[in-house]
């Protein structure tokens, strides 16, 4: 399950696009991410979902790890969403 956000492209500030949610809150996007085809006023979708394929295996490591992991993956629903809520809040707020 993903998680998605619509935002309107609002301006352009040195090498950020800024993207306003439907909440007043500004993201700050490297602009050389956001496609030439996209103009002031344009509605960006942002998305935050697993896809495995494309995450790297970690490299083994020499020290001895002393951190407990966890996959995202062993996390019930409830705290996956969380987790998600969170991760969204970090870019929104910073």
């Amino acid at each position: 399950m993903g998680y998605s956000l619509s935002t309107i492209l609002d301006r352009f500030e040195k090498d950020k696009a800024v993207l306003i949610t439907p909440f007043g809150q500004e993201i700050f996007w490297p602009r050389k991410s956001v496609p030439k085809e996209y103009t002031l006023g344009s509605t960006i979708m942002l998305s935050l979902s697993e896809n495995k394929e494309l995450v790297p295996e970690h490299p083994k490591k020499s020290a001895p790890d002393t951190q407990k992991k966890v996959s995202i993956d062993t996390l019930p629903q409830n705290e996956r969403e969380s987790l998600a809520r969170a991760m969204l809040e970090e870019l929104l707020n910073g």
